[in-house]
């Protein structure tokens, strides 16, 4: 089976972390490489190993199951910063 690597980002504080099982609705379909909380961007992001085979383009919800609970995620380019980009002010 082959993999690709692609960027994630969670909704608030909590982090992803390594080894967190990637999920579409009740399939795995990849595994958490590394992960920790921006606080540049104010979330969560991380890099995850998905099946080639999944048709995860930028912005596909997906999940990650971790430590007994789960957290919404996006799939979205990298790097997740831009040179010249800046947090926004919320």
């Amino acid at each position: 089976m082959s993999r690709r690597l692609v960027g994630l980002t969670t909704e608030g504080r909590q982090p992803p972390r390594e080894g967190g099982s990637v999920t579409r609705g009740d399939a795995a379909v990849g595994t958490v490489t590394s992960g920790n909380f921006s606080p540049m961007l104010g979330h969560g992001i991380a890099l995850a190993f998905i099946d080639s085979a999944e048709e995860a383009g930028p912005a596909t919800e997906l999940a990650i199951a971790q430590r007994g609970r789960v957290l919404s995620a996006r799939v979205v380019d990298t790097p997740f910063v831009r040179t010249g980009q800046y947090a926004s002010s919320r």
